[in-house]
């Protein structure tokens, strides 16, 4: 009997997956030959555009990023003929985008004073006034057809007391950019470009996570081409979960169908958030992730509005991922178990290959589908993104850097729910969040539930 059990657990084992078998080839037989058709087509326009417009076209993982409707001082010396795109703009031909060089590039266009670019002066006895001018710089620029989708703004003699990390007045120094451009990592590539030019600061900026698919020795062993075997079916039970999960956040407040943006930063100090990771041995990520599962818990509560059990995160930390994160669960410690687990299963080298190859794989379609793809599907509730930024304190133009915010600004067909973005720079942890009018009525909101995160960060801390 007690030789037949292990056999009974592994057929009852084998039956519960049968599902997610029986999913997960069914896909892999119709997308394979959709992707082949489409891969050709791509394949084929790339060459008409080399041959007929002399233009290259843009990169695979980067044309989903640009499928939407793009387009609605003294000059700062940068390397433009390092990231040749700098100078360069988005020509669509036969449904997919190429990289054209603008005929007339002009620095000094792209690099301006605020008073320069119409939006409203800020009036400084407004103690949101920098929160302002991060909403307008954000929502209310749109980009110029036919030039790069990139500028810096300078904003000069903003008084001390919105700059609590200054003894005097200050200055913002704005990059603003579209994603199709760069990604977190290569934006701070670019700066420390700039920064090393100006002050020989050495690019301390490392990237948030080190893409294990490529390590690859060069062997392949009967067990790496199981784990690649298994690879496909491993990511289907991890997806899987999200089909139960609600397709958005229950609305908090009344909206005014205008899609205003609501924003606000918190502060905390990097060793903290190291502490809990070392504590309880897990990623730093899985920390965050976590506090900003607790946070969105506390806030819903507060608001009285039901808490699901599970709701769906798209991050792109795991090349990118959809997966689950616990609301309901009312145990800290439980809550961050659970991410790490899933967040750990992510991070295995055969499951990091195949989320990069499916993020990729989307640049495979022609822009008009992947624009009602995304009009038809919305994205999960919540977004997270992370970045590590500088360790030490950089400088421009021996001006020292005394802090770093990161915005985004949200398309139409965002997160029904909550956008955060983490960010690391010279010992400090900055996480910002951002939401349409009917999740954070106003800033104050917004704010509210990031007070909301440091608690949970507390309480991780206490555990």
């Amino acid at each position: 009997m007690d030789i037949l059990r292990p056999v009974n657990n592994n057929i009852f084992t084998l039956i519960a997956k049968l599902p997610i078998i029986l999913v997960t080839t069914i896909v892999i037989l119709v997308t394979l030959p959709l992707l082949c058709f489409f891969f050709l087509i791509r394949q084929s326009v790339a060459l008409l555009g080399k041959l007929f417009i002399g233009l290259k076209m843009v990169p695979l993982f980067d044309s989903h990023m640009a499928a939407e409707d793009i387009y609605c001082t003294k000059a700062i010396s940068i390397s433009l003929t390092l990231y040749p795109e700098l100078m360069c703009t988005l020509r669509p031909f036969l449904g997919y985008l190429f990289w054209e060089p603008v005929k007339r590039f002009a620095l000094e266009e792209h690099v301006l004073l605020y008073e320069d670019t119409g939006l409203p002066i800020p009036d400084w006895s407004d103690p949101e006034a920098l929160k302002k001018v991060a909403s307008q710089t954000l929502r209310c620029r749109c980009w110029t057809k036919g030039a790069p989708l990139w500028e810096i703004i300078l904003l000069d003699n903003v008084p001390v007391s919105h700059l609590p990390n200054n003894s005097n007045n200050g200055s913002l120094f704005i990059f603003r950019f579209h994603h199709v451009l760069m990604d977190g990592y290569g934006t701070f590539k670019v700066l420390m470009q700039l920064f090393a030019k100006l002050d020989n600061v050495k690019d301390s900026v490392t990237p948030g996570m080190r893409v294990q698919a490529l390590t690859y020795d060069g062997k392949m062993t009967w067990g790496k081409l199981q784990e690649m075997c298994n690879a496909p079916f491993k990511l289907a039970e991890l997806c899987l979960p999200t089909l139960a999960s609600p397709l958005a956040v229950t609305p908090i407040f009344k909206g005014n169908g205008n899609k205003t943006l609501a924003n606000g930063t918190a502060i905390f100090p990097l060793a903290d958030i190291k502490a809990i990771r070392m504590k309880h041995n897990v990623h730093l990520a899985s920390v965050m992730i976590a506090v900003v599962a607790g946070g969105i818990r506390r806030f819903l509560q507060k608001y009285e509005k039901p808490l699901p059990k599970k709701i769906s995160i798209l991050s792109p930390l795991t090349m990118p991922a959809v997966f689950v994160i616990p609301i309901v669960e009312p145990d800290h410690v439980k809550r961050l178990r659970e991410i790490a687990a899933t967040f750990s299963a992510y991070r295995t080298m055969s499951i990091l290959s195949l989320t990069h190859i499916i993020g990729k794989s989307f640049g495979l379609f022609p822009q008009f589908l992947l624009i009602a793809y995304k009009n038809l599907f919305s994205y999960p509730p919540v977004y997270f993104s992370n970045l590590f930024g500088p360790a030490d304190q950089i400088f421009l133009d021996e001006i020292p850097v005394t802090e770093i915010n990161i915005g985004v600004n949200l398309p139409i067909n965002a997160p029904r729910g909550f956008c955060f973005s983490f960010l690391t720079y010279a010992g400090k942890a900055y996480l910002r969040v951002s939401a349409f009018n009917e999740y954070l009525e106003t800033n104050q909101h917004a704010e509210e539930i990031l007070e909301y995160c440091r608690d949970e960060l507390m309480e991780l801390a206490l555990k």
